[in-house]
């Protein structure tokens, strides 16, 4: 459920339906990335589901956006969630949650990765836009 299920539904209604209307509605791609992705994360119900849905949000939404198609949305989810169970399962993650320091540091990692992620979209949209103006 959580590696297939979770993934087609939840993209299908943040991406397909809320990430779409919000573009549509404000016409600005940045603000559409960022407000589906804040929905994405209050929707998870917790700071630290939320943090990271989130930044996985802002991912998702870059990647619909950038092959405008849902599957690699759905793909990057369901990868995200199959590696989150592993982790879990394995304990490979306790070191983090036992050290309060570390855990602050790796959401303060994790918040870079999706600024440089939504920095890179505004880039890479002003980089096309720079290259259709000079054709």
């Amino acid at each position: 459920a959580s590696v297939i299920s979770a993934p087609l539904l939840e993209e299908t209604l943040m991406r397909g339906i809320i990430y779409s209307r919000l573009k549509r509605s404000t016409g600005d791609v940045r603000v559409a990335i960022a407000g589906s992705a804040l929905i994405f994360g209050i929707f998870h119900g917790n700071v630290v589901q939320g943090v990271y849905a989130f930044l996985l949000g802002l991912l998702f939404a870059w990647l619909y956006e950038a092959y405008d198609r849902l599957f690699p949305a759905i793909a990057a989810h369901m990868a995200a969630n199959a590696a989150s169970i592993f982790l879990e399962k394995t304990g490979w993650m306790q070191w983090v949650s036992g050290n309060v320091s570390l855990y602050y540091l790796t959401t303060a990692v994790l918040f870079l990765a999706g600024y440089l992620c939504f920095r890179e979209i505004s880039l890479s949209r002003q980089r096309e836009a720079k290259h259709r103006w000079k054709n």
